[in-house]
């Protein structure tokens, strides 16, 4: 709703255990789109518990109060994102080749940092 960080000067870092698997030497291999859950790939699908163990609201009891904030973090990142997503579809030939490269390419660059 509101962000004060980026405009100090701060930012986010986006990591995770497929991150870190990636780091270790472990290939994705294979590219999936998983129902709900969006485009992986092997190594992801295997820090899927990890990410969610190191996740926050897993530890909240209520489940549906914590189905609801990963829901909306979910949204969110979908709704920031809109714009770059509608023009891969829109000027892509076969915008399921170009999402998953275009995924595969943020992934290996996550892992190079």
């Amino acid at each position: 709703i509101l962000d004060i960080a980026t405009p100090n000067g701060l930012y986010s870092k986006r990591s995770d255990f497929g991150i870190t698997f990636g780091r270790w030497g472990l290939d994705g291999e294979f590219y999936f789109v998983l129902p709900l859950l969006g485009p992986s790939n092997f190594r992801d699908i295997l820090a899927m518990p990890l990410n969610a163990l190191a996740y926050p609201t897993t530890y909240i009891d209520s489940f549906w109060t914590s189905s609801t904030i990963y829901t909306l973090k979910e949204f969110n990142y979908t709704a920031r994102h809109k714009d770059t997503i509608d023009t891969l579809r829109r000027d892509g030939l076969d915008s399921y080749i170009l999402m998953r490269n275009a995924y595969e390419q943020f992934r290996n660059e996550l892992i190079k940092e």
